[in-house]
Parts: C-alpha cells; structure tokens; sequence
C-alpha cells in the first residue's frame, strides 16, 4: 500500500487557507482587492465583533456572470492571467485564484453578484468548502460577498486570534491604507453598523488623509513629487511637528499595491534625522511608479512582501526627495548663529536682562524636596550657546542641558499625588477635539479606562467630542495634545496600563512645557532651575533617558593644558 496520497479538494483547500486566510483582516483584504480589480469605485466593508462574527464587502464593480461566479469557487481558477509570462507584466491587485476557495474552506460564505444589463443576478452559498446552495437572485450590478462564523471549522486557528478590538483595529488599518492607494474609491469602513470611517473618493490623496487621520494634519503636509527615467515618487509627508509614537502612519505604495519593505521605510526615517525625537516616527504615504518588469510580487500568497530589482535606487531617491522637500519648506534650521554662543550673565552685566517666564520657573517659591542634593555649593557662570548653563563645582566645570533639566522638575511634579483613583480638573471651558475615525473609535473603546486617568469627555456627534476635564497636576495648555498623546499609547498596546499611560501623558507634558533650547535665561533663573534640579528623586536625567549634565573635572583641564 502506498504511503504517499493526493488530498481530496476540500482538506487541500483548508491547507491553503492557512497561507491566504490568516485572520478577519485577510479575508477582507483578500475581497476589497478582488473588488478593486472589478473596478469598483465604491466599497463598503462592514464587520461585526471585529469581524469574527461576520464580515460584508459589497461593491458596485462589473460583477460575474453565473459561470464565472462557479469557476470563482475553484482554487487557481482566475481571470487575471493566462500564463507564467503574464507575471512580470502584472497589475491587478489578485492573481492567484485562490482567495474565494481559501475563504469560503474555513467558513460560511454567501456571494450575490449581477452583471450590467438584463441579465438577473446569481448568488452561491458555501459552507466548509461545500456549495450548499445557488440560483438565480435579484441584485443590484457589482458583487456582494458575506462571510460568517470564520474558522469554524477549525477551532485551533480561531483560538489564536486577538479580541474583537484588536482584530478590528487590523481591518481598520488595512483598509486605511488601501485608501490611500485609491484615493479615487470611495471605501467605508463600519464596525458593528457604525462607520469607523469614509474616504471621499475623490481622487486626491491629501483630502483621503483629512478623513482617516482627521483633518488636523491640513496645513502639517508637505507634497513630494519626483520624476526620472525609471521611477515617480509622489505623495504627501508630514512635517517634523505631525509627529507619532508609532511607524503605523507611514505607508508605502508600489504600483497601487501597498507594501510592507523595511529599507523603503528606512529611507524615509533617514529622511527625517535630526527632525524627530528619539522614539517619534513621521507621517508619510508615498505613491512609487515602478516598470512591473521591477517587480515582483509572487514570494507570498498575501502579497504584502516585495522584491524590487532596483531597490537601492528606489531607497536613494526617496530619502533625497524627502529630504529636498524638508529643506525647501524651511524645516530643517539653518546653523545657528556663530556669535553670542557664550553669554556672562554675571550680576551687573548687561546680559543678564530678561527673565523667561517658562510654566513655574520662578513663578513661585521653590518648595523643599527630600533627597540628596547635586550639586554643594554649585555657582552659576553663564549660559551657553544658549542652551547649556555653565556652573562651577567642588569637582570641576558642569554643563546643565537647561531643557532636560526643566523637563525632570516638571516631570516629577506632574506625577506628586497621582494614587489609584485620579482626580479631574475641569476646564473652565469645554475644549472641542476633532478626531481622526480611527481615534473616536478608540475614545469609545476606552472611554471608562480614560475616565478612570481623569479625562471628561462629551459627545457631540461624528468624531467630534468635547474635553471637559484633564488629569489634575497637568497644566491647562496644549489640552488636546493630553487626549491625542493618550490615544496614540492605546493604539501601540493591547492591554493599556494605567501608570504607565500616566508616565507617557507626563513626559510629554514636561516636555512641551519645559524651557526651550535656544532660550535665553536670567541669573536668577538659572539658579532657581539648579536648585530645583538638584532636589528631585533622579535628577541626572530627563524623563527620556538623556542626561541633564555633564562634568569637566579640573584634573582634566589641567591635563589639557599641560600643568601637570
């Protein structure tokens, strides 16, 4: 007896569906992109319980016959190509023939679809792999595809998903994206018949942005636009100041496939050095034009992962034509000026003049902290550059970086008398907040979770809400920045903790208000920073982990100068 059997259809199809079908953001991408190649203009994709109940994407593309609508059902039975040659020329989203099969192996899938014309619509319903079902129907043109009770054929894969929030959120980011590669489809996204959000369809990318990201980033976008020989780069980056916690807002399209590729990403992050903090990553949706002989997109069944016979070019030409238009917008500062990089501001000289009332730097006594003072005895010299205060030690010559030392006193204070239970202050007026749908989403997801840190939030209808109150200890400005710095933490985690929401919402809030770099400061001010400084729990670092000083000891500088 032979060893070695061919699988029946249905078993080999549940094998396959492992590849193409790996939770509800795969199958739905799998029908938007089979919706695109019909050449809808108008897709809306509605999920239930994050799209584990049941999954609906209906569009108004050119439909299938009754015939084509049978042979859809068959693995590797497709209307994209003909032969192997037809790979290298592809530019349909889908061209395996595999997604229907996969899909309706591992669930229980309803197809309606109509034609132009008076031919009547047909529908199919597959359970398991199985038609149970199929006819004549009424339907309007285009194709309408219901998936339900994913996985339940196979209990161990249903087992390894997310919660319904999670694997939303995923549908949601997919579909995103594939808006912004299709600026001209109108794509609505609802989650248990509530819309999450609707791109215009308009045709213009930066209006696309404005629905998904919300349209606070009008006026925070710069336009690319690049052209040779052998590619075109266009799109839209954010400036420096539309920055985010997460890569999750930088998407890359090839041929109007996007696409995952970590040296394009890497190009773009190069584009921004110097720009960006430590842990902030940019906006970005690149469109790139590539000859399809450059590229293939046949190493995975999902489609995601390319590879590009010139990708060194690509990655070259993006990063400068990030970088130009940094540039050309005057983003990227001028060297600063090479005078006045040192400043006496000994008592009695003229350059001790006028005081920066940064938040509470000599706004009020200087309370007695415990703890183990700094720096004995420390007097301050003058300011450099300026950004450095130079003082003078027992142990040598200091250099007190004045943004990160400032950043750690208000850092610690925002967080004295946080407990379990926190306290609102409430704003003497309610502050409006536009969100993006993906944001207002999440507000409703964690609305107890954000209460519980203080934040009083209304609904006021769409995604627009008001704040009513902020977590006590922070300060009343920059209000909305608390919320949004808030949902960008809950974006980036699956399960939220509460001090450590708290110390993220605190070192962007010390950060925002601390003394800038380039600030000019008095004596008196400086002294009340040291002194302040040298109280705190750690104060030989901002909240970020940079060093708030550094020491010359005078051993060195007598080495230096040779008296030793």
């Amino acid at each position: 007896m032979p060893k070695i059997v061919v699988l029946d259809e249905i078993t080999a199809n549940q094998i396959a569906a492992g590849e193409v079908v790996e939770r509800p953001a795969s199958v739905v991408k799998e029908l938007v992109e089979n919706s695109l190649d019909a050449g809808a203009t108008v897709i809306t994709v509605d999920v239930t319980e994050g799209g584990l109940k049941s999954i609906s994407v209906v569009d108004n593309g050119t439909g299938m016959d009754k015939e084509d609508a049978r042979l859809a059902m068959l693995r590797y039975a497709t209307s994209k190509i003909r032969s192997f040659e037809d790979l290298s020329a592809i530019t349909t989203m889908g061209f395996r023939g595999e997604a229907l099969p996969s899909i309706s192996a591992v669930s229980k899938l309803k197809l309606k679809t109509k034609t132009s014309g008076k031919n009547p619509g047909f529908f199919i319903e597959n359970h398991g792999g199985n038609i149970v079902s199929s006819g004549e129907t009424g339907a309007q043109q285009g194709t309408s595809i219901i998936v339900e009770d994913l996985f339940y054929n196979t209990p161990a894969r249903r087992k390894h998903l997310k919660n319904r929030t999670t694997e939303g959120s995923l549908i949601g980011d997919y579909l995103s994206r594939l808006a912004i590669s299709h600026p001209s489809v109108k794509i609505t996204y609802k989650q248990n018949g509530r819309e999450v959000f609707s791109s215009p369809g308009s045709g213009v990318l930066f209006e696309t942005l404005a629905a998904i990201y919300g349209v606070r980033i009008i006026g925070e976008l710069l336009h690319i636009d690049f052209k040779n020989e052998q590619m075109q780069i266009k799109g839209l980056i954010g400036k420096p100041s539309l920055k985010r916690s997460t890569r999750q807002q930088i998407t890359l399209i090839i041929n109007k496939r996007y696409i995952r590729s970590n040296a394009i990403t890497q190009a773009v992050l190069h584009a921004y050095q110097g720009l960006l903090p430590t842990g902030r990553f940019p906006v970005a949706a690149l469109h790139i034009a590539l000859d399809t002989s450059l590229v293939d997109t046949n190493i995975h069944p999902a489609k995601m992962e390319i590879r590009l016979s010139n990708e060194k070019e690509v990655c070259f030409h993006v990063r400068q034509s990030l970088r130009k238009a940094l540039q050309t917008s005057l983003i990227i500062p001028k060297e600063a000026d090479k005078q006045n990089r040192f400043e006496s501001v000994l008592p009695g000289t003229a350059a001790a003049a006028t005081a920066y009332k940064q938040e509470e730097l000599l706004l009020e006594p200087t309370p007695e902290y415990p703890g183990l003072v700094l720096f004995p005895s420390l007097q301050v010299i003058g300011q450099l550059h300026p950004t450095y205060i130079l003082c003078r030690g027992e142990e040598g010559l200091y250099l007190i970086d004045q943004h990160a030392a400032h950043e750690r006193v208000l850092y610690e204070k925002y967080l004295t008398g946080f407990s379990e239970n926190l306290n609102s202050q409430l704003l003497l007026a309610p502050c409006p907040v536009h969100l993006s749908p993906a944001e207002s989403h999440q507000v409703m997801e964690h609305t107890d979770f954000l209460y519980s840190l203080g934040f009083e939030i209304d609904y006021l209808g769409g995604n627009t809400i008001f704040l009513r109150g902020i977590p006590a200890n922070f300060p009343a400005i920059n209000i909305e920045a608390y919320l949004l710095d808030a949902l960008d933490y809950l974006s980036a985690t699956n399960i939220p903790e509460k001090r450590d929401l708290l110390l993220h919402l605190a070192a962007r809030a010390a950060c925002r208000s601390a003394v800038k770099s380039g600030t000019k400061m008095s004596l008196d001010e400086m002294q009340e920073l040291i002194k302040k400084i040298s109280s705190m729990e750690n104060p030989y670092t901002c909240p970020h982990g940079r060093p708030t000083l550094a020491l010359y000891p005078y051993k060195e500088l007598t080495r230096r100068f040779l008296r030793t």
